[in-house]
């Protein structure tokens, strides 16, 4: 709603050359991927950005491209998702103890140097989830 985009408003506007943010790939075989990246220059609502684990095409450097700030992610298949999101956000504050998730609840986990989106299936052995990625139709 309202205050979803108001928040995701005043974060956008405070991102700067140097600022650590996530990227949402929606790219076939990595959509539903947010991939950590670092602002290299800001003109108005675009920023040009470095994948920290992503490689161009030859595979010699990091990945740069440039990305708009008013650019919204489109709707996931299950409509878990909120409407209308940015596909750029600050980056995550790393947790330091494991969480707890019941069966259904929506997670981002990182696997392959990206932060995946996914739901909670079942718990398949102590402290082991089995995680649906729908952008991608993965089971893990």
């Amino acid at each position: 709603g309202a205050s979803t985009s108001r928040f995701y408003g005043e974060n956008i506007q405070q991102l700067c050359p140097g600022c650590h943010v996530e990227v949402l790939s929606q790219d076939s075989g990595i959509r539903g991927c947010w991939f950590r990246c670092l602002i290299l220059k800001r003109h108005k609502d675009k920023i040009k950005v470095c994948y920290l684990e992503l490689q161009d095409a030859d595979e010699t450097e990091n990945l740069e491209e440039w990305v708009m700030l008013t650019r919204v992610a489109k709707p996931d298949q299950l409509g878990v998702r909120f409407l209308g999101r940015p596909m750029v956000r600050p980056q995550r504050v790393e947790q330091s103890k494991a969480s707890c998730f019941d069966v259904g609840a929506i997670v981002d986990a990182w696997w392959h140097g990206g932060w995946w989106e996914g739901i909670v299936l079942c718990q398949v052995g102590s402290g082991r989830l089995q995680v649906y990625f729908p952008g991608n139709f993965l089971f893990l």
